[in-house]
């Protein structure tokens, strides 16, 4: 069971609100994220791409659930003007409020995972650059090899 585990009819909610973000480094931002629960307060810091990360997975855990939109990717190095980090924070917030009014995601340990102080909330899934390649490497091999046999 997590932590946000509820009964139907429980009243206990989750509140998390995004209320602050910075700019490290001048590179890329971090949202701050304050949680209450019962009589437990606490913050963790997430970035854009932990948000992204939260979504594949509830997305994938709940397919047939229609997810609240997740705020665009901005490629460009202007990405990172505070304005827009504030605009990102504001949109974020947003959607996390959208997302905890969803039982199921409620319920979930991505969530609860995702909204703990303990956890870094990282893409376990994600593959390094060079196991990326390797794998590019070898299915070019095996695309030479096929077709060298057709020939």
């Amino acid at each position: 069971m997590n932590r946000f585990s509820r009964k139907d009819g429980d009243h206990n909610k989750v509140f998390a609100v995004v209320e602050e973000s910075k700019i490290i480094d001048g590179e890329y931002a971090v949202y701050i994220i304050c949680v209450s629960y019962l009589h437990d307060v606490w913050t963790v810091e997430r970035r854009y791409n932990q948000f992204c990360t939260l979504h594949k997975r509830i997305h994938q855990l709940f397919p047939s659930i229609v997810l609240p939109e997740l705020p665009p990717k901005q490629f460009t190095k202007s990405s990172i003007s505070p304005i827009l980090i504030k605009e990102r924070q504001y949109l974020l917030q947003n959607y996390l409020k959208k997302l905890l009014e969803i039982n199921e995601v409620l319920r979930s340990p991505t969530l609860d995972d995702f909204l703990s102080p303990d956890s870094n909330f990282s893409d376990s899934q994600k593959e390094s650059a060079s196991d990326h390649m390797s794998k590019l490497r070898n299915k070019y091999l095996n695309y030479q090899t096929i077709a060298t046999e057709i020939d």
